[in-house]
C-alpha cells in the first residue's frame, strides 16, 4: 500500500489504520472495501467480491460525509486516513475496466484527491505534526545536470524534450496571440513538470517520490488544465500520457499501477488514443512507443554506475 503519505506509512498501514478500524467506522469500511479490491484484482471471477467492494465504499462515504462535518482534533487523523484510503480507492475503481465500455478518464478520482489536498490544508498542523505528507508539500526532488546524467539518460531527456517541443508546436500553442498566452503558458508548464520528473528518475530518485506525481499531475494546474482533461482536449491529453509512461519504469505498486481490470497505464493510454480525432492520432506515437517497447528508457544513473 501507499507509501507516500510521510515517514509514518508503513507504521500507518501496519497498525494505525488496524487500530482505528477497531474503533471507528469511518475507517473500518474503507479498509474492507480496499482490501476487496486487492482481492478482487486477483479473483476477477468472483462476483461476491465486487459486491463487497460496492457495500463497504457505499459505507465509507457515508461515514466519512458526517464526520467532516463535525471534524475536530480528536477524529482528524481517522478522517485524514479515511481520505487517503478513499484515494487510492477512487483511483483504482475510476480505471475499472467493463466490457463494451467508452473509456472515461479518471476524473472522480481527481475530484477526491482534490478534495483530499483540501483536508490537508485544512489541519496541515495537526497532520504535520503527526507526520503526514501529502503531494505537493513535500520536498522537490534533486536532479542531476546534463553533463552528470551521462550519455543515454541525457539523449533520451532530449528525445523527450524535442518531442514535446514539436507536439506543442503542431498543435500551434507557439503563437503570440494575446488571447492564447494563458493556455500557451500553461501547456509550457505541464511539459516543463513532465521533463522534471524524468530527470528526476534518470538522476536516481526514488518511485515513491516521483510516483506521487504522476497521477495528479491534473491538478497541479489550477483548474485549465484540468478542464482541458475533462474536455478531451487532444494535446492535454499527449501531454498526460507522456507523464503516466513513466510508470513503466517505476517499481510495481499495485495502489498506483492496479492490476487486472483494475489496471492503469495501459488503460489510460490507449484509452486516450481512442478518444482523440483519427487525424491527430500521431500525437500519441511517443508514449504508444514506449508501451510496445520501441522506445525504450534507459535506467537511472545509479544504476548505470553500478552495473
Amino acid at each position: 500500500m501507499p507509501d507516500c503519505n510521510g515517514s509514518p506509512a508503513r507504521h500507518m498501514w501496519e497498525q494505525t489504520i488496524p487500530q482505528y478500524a477497531f474503533t471507528s467506522e469511518v475507517v473500518l469500511n474503507p479498509m474492507l472495501s480496499v482490501a476487496a479490491l486487492h482481492m478482487k484484482c486477483h479473483s476477477a471471477a468472483d462476483s461476491q467480491l465486487s459486491l463487497a467492494i460496492t457495500r463497504y465504499l457505499d459505507r465509507s462515504l457515508v461515514h466519512h460525509r458526517q464526520a467532516l462535518k463535525h471534524i475536530d482534533s480528536d477524529i482528524a487523523e481517522p478522517i485524514w486516513l479515511s481520505a487517503v484510503i478513499l484515494s487510492n480507492l477512487y483511483w483504482l475503481i475510476s480505471h475499472h475496466t467493463r466490457p463494451n465500455e467508452t473509456y472515461e478518464l479518471p476524473l472522480e478520482a481527481w475530484d477526491l484527491l482534490g478534495g483530499v489536498s483540501r483536508l490537508y490544508a485544512h489541519r496541515l498542523d495537526l497532520l504535520t505534526r503527526l507526520g503526514y505528507g501529502w503531494f505537493g508539500y513535500d520536498i522537490v526532488p534533486s536532479t542531476l545536470s546534463d553533463e552528470d546524467l551521462g550519455p543515454e539518460p541525457r539523449a533520451s531527456l532530449q528525445a523527450l524534450d524535442e518531442d514535446m517541443s514539436t507536439l506543442l508546436n503542431r498543435f500551434g500553442v507557439t503563437t503570440t496571440d494575446s488571447g492564447s498566452q494563458g493556455e500557451h503558458k500553461m501547456y509550457e508548464d505541464v511539459k516543463a513538470y513532465v521533463l522534471f520528473y524524468y530527470r528526476a528518475y534518470f538522476s536516481g530518485s526514488k518511485a515513491k517520490t516521483i510516483r506521487r506525481y504522476i497521477g495528479t499531475i491534473a491538478l497541479m494546474f489550477g483548474p485549465v488544465y484540468r478542464k482541458k482533461l475533462q474536455g478531451r482536449d487532444p494535446l492535454a491529453m499527449a501531454l498526460y500520457a507522456r507523464m503516466l509512461v513513466l510508470m513503466k519504469v517505476l517499481d510495481f505498486a499495485w495502489w498506483m499501477n492496479g492490476n487486472g481490470e483494475y489496471e492503469v497505464m495501459e488503460r489510460d493510454v490507449y484509452g486516450m488514443e481512442q478518444l482523440i480525432p483519427t487525424h491527430l492520432s500521431w500525437c500519441m506515437d511517443w508514449p504508444r512507443k514506449v508501451l510496445s517497447g520501441e522506445i525504450s528508457l534507459p535506467p537511472p544513473v545509479s544504476q548505470i554506475s553500478a552495473s
